[in-house]
């Protein structure tokens, strides 16, 4: 009996022993997960670095934009061209590209322009190219520039011969014909000899470059105060301005949204600048009353217009106007223009056409 319960007792002992070895071990303890730190919600983020601006350009004087002209042709004065305006001399080139167009009435109640420029250089085509009056060299002088123009009237001549402080470009006495000026063959052929004298930056850029001249601005500032937020912001509507110089010559400006420039009409056309195929258009329309009269005893009714002194004037931009004044003590200071509270007025950045008008002539805006 005892030999028969023996297989038993071992083969339970055997069992025994797997079980024990195929038991699960005992968990051992182990270290905590690390904490990870959860996001501040209230901290701000780094700012980033911030670049530093881009120095920028110096200002060109005549427009108050920063359009490329660089230190030292920004401190040099500018140049003031007489050009045709007259109806048998159209199309103009290169007014289109002028910082600042000038315009007055001459002999024959039609008027000329004069056209200023700061940086000549970039100036492809200019024309054409005409004659002196005293009233034009004044207000040359009064923007420190130097003046270019193919022949002049008498009393111009004589003006020349007093002020040893003008720079005369002269293309006829000066001996700058077929340098500074020369006669486009395609004008004389449409236009006639007349009208067919034109110049261009480069030209003009190596006629200063020869003068034994001093050609460093006095003022080194703008010529005007310029500023976006300019002084008809609030104006009155100006959408379109129509100036009087006689009753063959009734020039006009219509304000155009888009571009916010005024567009130059006359003779019941767009004013064109054929050599740029663009339509004359200003940022700033100033318009000047001057007094005009005749030249005693001139057989070619030659007319002389005082810009020296006081007078009224309107000023338009944004399609919108305000009234001003002008002042100037002598030829050779500057033109200034005031608000209706005698500070100086805020022009746009941007180009300019002034239209000196006789005093009383009928200058319609609406």
């Amino acid at each position: 009996m005892f030999q028969k319960r023996l297989p038993a007792l071992f083969l339970c002992f055997v069992l025994s022993l797997s079980l024990a070895c195929c038991a699960r071990p005992a968990e051992q303890p182990t270290d905590p997960p690390p904490e990870i730190p959860l996001p501040d919600l209230e901290a701000k983020p780094e700012p980033e670095p911030q670049l530093e601006p881009e120095p920028a350009g110096p200002l060109n004087p005549l427009t108050g934009l920063e359009d490329g002209v660089d230190e030292e042709t920004a401190a040099r004065i500018p140049v003031a061209v007489m050009v045709s305006n007259s109806y048998n001399s159209l199309p103009q080139w290169g007014i289109s590209q002028a910082d600042i167009l000038i315009e007055m009435i001459v002999e024959g109640r039609i008027t000329r322009f004069m056209a200023l420029f700061q940086n000549p250089a970039k100036l492809e085509a200019l024309g054409s190219v005409r004659s002196a009056r005293p009233y034009f060299i004044d207000l040359a002088q009064g923007f420190e520039a130097a003046y270019l123009h193919f022949g002049g009237s008498v009393p111009a001549y004589d003006l020349i011969g007093r002020r040893k402080d003008l720079i005369d470009m002269d293309g006829i006495r000066g001996g700058y014909e077929g340098s500074l000026y020369v006669r486009d063959a395609s004008r004389r052929k449409s236009v006639g000899l007349e009208h067919s004298v034109v110049t261009s930056g480069p030209r003009i850029e190596e006629a200063l470059a020869g003068l034994n001249r001093d050609l460093t601005r006095k003022n080194q500032g703008t010529v005007f105060t310029f500023d976006p937020n300019h002084s008809a912001s609030d104006g009155a509507f100006a959408n379109k301005a129509t100036l009087t110089f006689s009753n063959r010559h009734k020039p006009w400006f219509e304000y155009d949204p888009q571009s916010g420039q005024y567009l130059r009409y006359q003779y019941g056309q767009p004013q064109m600048d054929a050599y740029y195929d663009k339509q004359t258009a200003v940022t700033n329309l100033i318009i000047l009353r001057m007094p005009l009269s005749d030249v005693p005893g001139s057989d070619l009714a030659l007319v002389e217009v005082t810009s020296t002194g006081q007078g009224q004037g309107f000023y338009c931009c944004g399609g919108r106007w305000v009234p001003i004044t002008w002042e100037r003590d002598s030829y050779d200071q500057p033109l200034r223009l005031l608000d209706e509270a005698g500070k100086p007025l805020k022009l746009a950045p941007g180009n300019s056409f002034i239209s000196c008008v006789a005093t009383g002539s009928d200058v319609i805006i609406e």
